[in-house]
């Protein structure tokens, strides 16, 4: 088992944040905890456990960690032909985000619609660091070379109707991340529009699979998966989180990456 840093969540929270790795149950625990506290003094420490080990999760719940998420990895395969999108004609358009754009109308977007996260949903956390860790996962995929941020319009009116963050990793396999649709559509039917657009761009990138994470309690994002885009369940996890309130400030933005020297725990 081994300890990471999570830079944008500790950015988000002004507190370090940790992500425990392959985690197992060991003798001596709290000696790897006051080993991570010394080195790292984090707010927040999760660990994601597959669902199919209750052993584990307990022997988490004894070491202080509390359920917050019932999290879910699913799968689609593309086909390779594209999707018919007809209905949509001259009702939808996408574009990359370019870099000197100014991308708040999508943050701000995002602030009002996401509100199923662990973080949102955590009764010692809220809605606050939830908006602020998003924002941040928005800006990298904007800024990273290696992922994307796509925005969706109204081409008639250029008003904003969703957006969508993914990410390349093997020339055929794209990563989900962040995917949004304005609250005043969520009852139109866009989304379809918004998804098929973007899975015919990917088709024509040669990806044959994507993957994402859903939290369990997305319930309308659960459904679309399932019934109108044809994604399979891969595998279940309970995430725990614990916390360290009493725990110092986190680093800024420009201290941490690649210069920062503190160790890389395992155990």
């Amino acid at each position: 088992m081994r300890c990471a840093l999570e830079e944008i969540d500790s950015l988000a929270f002004g507190r370090n944040v940790l992500r425990l790795e392959e985690p197992k149950a060991q003798a001596d625990f709290r000696g790897f905890e006051k080993e991570y506290l010394a080195a790292w003094t984090p707010f927040y420490v999760h660990v994601k456990i597959p669902a199919e080990e209750p052993a584990l999760i307990h022997y988490f719940e004894d070491q202080g960690f509390r359920f917050v998420e019932f999290q879910l990895r699913m799968t689609k395969r593309l086909p390779r032909r594209k999707y018919d999108l007809s209905f949509f004609e001259g009702a939808i358009a996408a574009e990359e985000a370019g870099p000197t754009e100014d991308i708040e109308p999508i943050l701000q977007l995002a602030d009002d619609i996401f509100e199923n996260d662990r973080i949102s949903r955590d009764p010692r956390l809220g809605r606050a660091p939830a908006r602020r860790r998003y924002r941040l996962y928005i800006e990298k995929s904007w800024r990273a070379a290696d992922e994307h941020l796509l925005k969706f319009y109204d081409p008639r009116s250029r008003e904003l109707t969703g957006f969508h963050t993914h990410k390349l990793t093997d020339g055929a396999t794209m990563l989900h991340f962040l995917g949004g649709l304005a609250r005043k559509h969520w009852n139109s039917g866009l989304i379809f529009g918004h998804e098929l657009m973007m899975y015919n761009r990917w088709i024509d990138l040669g990806v044959r699979k994507m993957v994402t994470h859903i939290s369990m309690s997305n319930y309308r994002t659960l459904e679309s998966g399932y019934k109108a885009h044809d994604f399979k369940a891969e595998q279940a996890f309970a995430v725990l989180r614990k916390l360290y309130p009493e725990n110092a400030a986190a680093p800024d933005r420009a201290s941490l990456g690649a210069d920062d020297e503190r160790p890389n725990l395992e155990q």
